[in-house]
């Protein structure tokens, strides 16, 4: 998602979220500065943790 604006990859990211949330996963935290959007979500199992992102 590199190049991407910064309002259109939040929408992107936020509607992986949700759907993430909806398999069971837990939302930890959403970090945002001047270059990057991203959050970070736990597994159900609590196994493994990764950042949510959408292909461009």
């Amino acid at each position: 998602m590199r190049g991407t604006p910064i309002d259109r990859r939040r929408s992107r990211v936020d509607a992986e979220v949700v759907r993430l949330l909806e398999l069971g996963a837990t939302h930890v935290r959403t970090v945002e500065d001047d270059t990057d959007y991203f959050a970070w979500m736990q597994d159900p199992k609590e196994t493994s943790s990764a950042s949510a992102s959408t292909p461009p």
